[in-house]
């Protein structure tokens, strides 16, 4: 079953690592003229029948004190908005907020799996003022800023 994964992914032109039942990869992104160099990952169910697609945000401050509420806040209501069953999540093992979607594990070929993907970097990108780490750390009355940067890596650690 976890060679399904790499097989869904190989067509993809994607850096990859399979462990268990999770491909690690890296997703070449393109908006606005902006690219990103998004750290994603697919994790096959314990029975096999879900994918969870996830792009890895920024790690979170190491003191929870540090987090905002309000950005957490901001985070939960773009839940709402995102669609497509996507949603944001935090992974406690490494501190890390991501973008999720988890999709069933019938009919997914090398195509849908990459338009799953393509849909998935969408929303991190359209979204990177409100999980952006980097933007928490504006005073409350100034909005979000979109990236300035043309190139954006999101790496994993774990």
């Amino acid at each position: 079953e976890s060679q399904n994964l790499l097989k869904l992914s190989g067509g993809m032109g994607l850096t990859r690592l399979l462990f268990n039942r999770v491909c690690d990869f890296t997703f070449k992104a393109r908006q606005d003229g902006n690219e990103w160099d998004l750290t994603m990952s697919a994790v096959l169910s314990r029975d096999g029948q879900y994918i969870w697609v996830m792009a890895w945000l920024d790690p979170l401050p190491k003191n929870p004190g540090d987090v905002p509420k309000m950005a957490m806040l901001r985070l939960l209501a773009n839940n709402d908005r995102l669609g497509k069953g996507q949603f944001f999540a935090y992974v406690s093992g490494n501190r890390r907020i991501v973008l999720q979607r988890v999709v069933e594990n019938r009919g997914i070929t090398q195509a849908k799996f990459r338009e799953i993907v393509t849909d998935l970097s969408i929303s991190v990108i359209q979204t990177y003022p409100y999980w952006s780490v980097e933007n928490w750390k504006q005073t409350p009355a100034s909005a979000p800023q979109t990236p300035a940067s043309t190139k954006k890596t999101n790496p994993k650690s774990k």
